[in-house]
């Protein structure tokens, strides 16, 4: 969550603290008192010609929490965001949640079509996803290169249910940031988007060598064994209710 504070001005309260505390204001006739008053440019202490001081009032300068350091001066507060988390829309769901460009393999959306929509039973048939795309999606994940990998979604019982995932990898070594989800009649689930460790390269070469194009889809989808962390967000929901 990104938030900001904005804090009011802060000269009319100081010269309601000064007046306050009678160390001398115009009087009604305009006329200033005979004792002068300075205030410390740090906005923390007010003091008069004697060299004496009153209360001061104090700003504290730096927070920090897991998501990097949030500052805080004179009441303008930023929050610095983890560069691996730059892509990811924490506000939105599923598909939407990564707002980068995704490549030119496209989204790989599998369809199960036939059986009976309402109760999910009898065979169905795996349509939508073309073998060049789901090869291109796979090419990626064997070269473990930064950027984006690859993108799914599987609709089945007329579309009553569907699931889907993205992944990106964020450094060399095939560390990755993902998402999945999951949407049954009018409400879904998603997990946090955060890191993962890829499988290795071999493990994707296999997935390219099944024969069957469901098979080859469904070994795509299981690019790691790990749940994501909660790196850039945690898990959600969403309703079309």
């Amino acid at each position: 969550m990104r938030i900001t504070f904005v804090q009011g001005a802060l000269a009319p309260a100081l010269l309601v603290l000064v007046c306050g505390a009678a160390l001398g204001c115009p009087g009604k006739d305009g006329e200033d008192t005979d004792t002068d008053v300075t205030t410390d440019a740090t906005l923390g202490t007010t003091t008069g010609t004697d060299g004496a001081s009153a209360p001061s009032t104090t700003i504290e300068p730096t927070t920090t929490d897991a998501t990097g350091t949030t500052e805080d001066t004179l009441g303008t507060t930023t929050m610095e965001v983890d560069s691996r988390c730059e892509c990811v829309e924490t506000w939105s769901f599923g598909s939407d949640s990564y707002s980068c460009v995704k490549g030119s393999c496209g989204i790989l959306n599998g369809r199960c079509e036939g059986g009976d929509p309402d109760t999910g039973d009898g065979e169905c048939v795996f349509t939508g996803v073309s073998e060049e795309k789901i090869d291109c999606a796979l090419d990626r994940l064997i070269a473990g290169e930064v950027g984006f990998g690859a993108e799914w979604s599987y609709t089945s019982n007329g579309g009553f249910t569907s699931s889907g995932g993205w992944v990106t990898i964020v450094d060399s070594d095939r560390t990755a940031v993902m998402r999945r989800w999951w949407w049954l009649d009018l409400g879904g689930e998603e997990t946090s988007a955060g890191l993962v460790r890829l499988k290795d390269a071999a493990y994707f070469e296999g997935c390219k060598a099944e024969p069957d194009l469901e098979a080859r889809f469904d070994c795509l989808i299981g690019w790691t064994d790990d749940e994501p962390d909660a790196l850039c967000d945690e898990e959600g929901t969403a309703s079309d209710i």
